[in-house]
């Protein structure tokens, strides 16, 4: 069970120590196992957090980019570097970077103030007036805080201190637009968030790409009934694909207007941290299955005229429905496979290296196929080695298609991510 007094201890222990790869990884597997209510596996991630939080320490991204994605400031600046996206931009009113600043400023109704270099807080303002003694207090705290070392999330690291002035977006009831956050892998849809009611009673609905409920809930309860879908989601899904487009992994977070305007939000890298709880817990192991296959090579060194084997290990991504649901049930360890997939290699540099980083994955799109060459369990070597050297190619042997058995590519459903 989540301890509060763990999670306490947690927080005092991160303005304390030192900042860095060792304390940040340290304090974080610390954090997640406190608050998902399982050891987290770091090295070889199962879950969609476990995704996230793996990301945090090792990120397969352009880093520079990521933090300026991350400043509320400097995101705009980056939209208005493409035409097409100029009108995501939600209109800046002013930035400040002193309280001073702040205190001199009469807030016109239906604004809100957010510090550019934290994620969370707002000040909205509903009537024209100044800033009230509390309110002070709150941006003083807000202009102190290295929200890097609050969150240890490198994308924060070294973001200006300031805060940022806009309209207040409403939706058609007249609350603050609703939040519709998609979250991106590969540049593919895995499932999308919308808050309701978010400076009230707060509720949370999942759906997937087509629009359909998940049974399953993300921290807060899922409210009495579904949204209508918007009528803009499908451009919605095409704006959250171009932003992403650079992130192996991250969340687009978007306002679907009620005009049928788009204005994007923010994007983030590790939502909650990576440390979110699912209900049920199952639901972060199904959006975050993968798996990894090793793949053999025999050839005659030219200097020892020996014969040399090597073994690499390829990352396998899917998550596509039915597909999953398979491979949990059968994909073990030492089992031979045949796998046809889209080849995807990412490139990034971690911060302090001069080089670049190389990772190729096997993404299972709609349309690949997984087919196991041996049998489940006790098949002996030579069975197993006569399957593999007798392996029907995908149009001949059976094979479960990526899009999930019985579904095809075409299915309505088969974006659902497990």
């Amino acid at each position: 069970m989540w301890s509060r007094k763990v999670h306490k201890a947690i927080r005092q222990l991160k303005r304390r120590l030192p900042t860095g790869p060792p304390f940040d990884r340290a304090l974080d597997y610390l954090s997640a196992w406190n608050r998902l209510q399982y050891r987290p596996n770091l090295r070889s991630p199962r879950t969609l957090n476990e995704l996230f939080l793996a990301s945090k320490h090792d990120f397969k991204g352009d880093m520079a980019l990521a933090r300026r994605a991350t400043d509320k400031v400097e995101f705009k600046a980056w939209l208005a570097e493409t035409p097409e996206w100029e009108p995501l931009i939600v209109p800046t009113l002013g930035v400040f970077d002193s309280l001073e600043r702040c205190e001199r400023r009469i807030f016109d109704r239906d604004t809100i103030l957010k510090p550019a270099h934290m994620s969370g807080p707002v000040l909205i303002f509903d009537q024209t007036r100044t800033l009230f003694d509390d309110e002070k207090k709150r941006i003083r705290r807000w202009l102190r805080t290295d929200y890097y070392r609050r969150s240890r999330e490198p994308t924060y690291r070294g973001i200006r201190k300031r805060l940022i002035l806009e309209p207040l977006l409403r939706d058609e009831t007249g609350r603050p637009a609703r939040d519709f956050k998609f979250f991106m892998a590969a540049g593919r849809p895995l499932m999308i968030q919308v808050d309701l009611d978010r400076f009230g009673t707060h509720t949370r609905q999942l759906y997937t790409p087509s629009w359909a409920p998940l049974d399953f809930s993300l921290l807060y309860p899922r409210p009495p009934k579904p949204c209508a879908r918007p009528i803009q989601l499908d451009a919605g899904l095409d704006v959250a694909a171009d932003l992403a487009r650079p992130f192996p992994l991250c969340r687009v977070d978007l306002y679907l207007l009620p005009d049928g305007a788009i204005k994007a939000g923010e994007i983030s890298f590790f939502p909650g941290a990576g440390a979110v709880p699912f209900h049920p817990p199952e639901a972060d192991f199904e959006l975050g299955r993968n798996l990894s296959i090793a793949t053999d090579e025999g050839f005659i060194d030219r200097n020892s005229g020996n014969r040399v084997d090597r073994t690499e290990w390829h990352k396998v991504v899917t998550f596509q429905p039915g597909l999953v649901d398979m491979l949990a049930k059968h994909a073990r360890k030492g089992r031979l496979v045949y796998v046809a997939g889209k080849l995807q290699t990412r490139t990034w540099r971690k911060d302090g290296e001069d080089s670049d980083r190389f990772a190729t994955e096997i993404l299972l799109v709609p349309g690949g196929r997984v087919q196991f060459l041996d049998k489940p369990a006790g098949a002996n070597g030579s069975a197993a080695r006569a399957a593999a050297e007798t392996a029907p190619s995908p149009a001949d042997g059976e094979a479960v298609p990526a899009g999930g058995a019985p579904a095809q590519a075409d299915d309505p459903d088969s974006d659902i991510p497990f």
